[in-house]
């Protein structure tokens, strides 16, 4: 994929499946988009800015799926 369409994905609400977690996985922002992976901030809600988990940061080789849940 271009990395102009990775750095879009930048600022975009998601949800996130890893290998290794069969349920779960992560819900929030991602706040930067790189060749070797991403890092999302962890957040309940969109517009949760208090109490936010440290960002995590995900190589490609562990996503199995990124939801697209808003551009916002």
């Amino acid at each position: 994929m271009a990395d102009t369409a990775l750095t879009e994905w930048e600022g975009c609400w998601v949800s996130v499946a890893v290998k290794g977690q069969l349920l779960g996985g992560y819900t929030g922002r991602i706040t930067k988009v790189g060749n070797d992976g991403f890092i999302i901030q962890p957040q309940d809600t969109p517009d949760q800015t208090q109490g936010l988990l440290p960002p995590v940061f995900l190589p490609w080789h562990i996503v199995r799926t990124v939801m697209l849940e808003s551009q916002q």
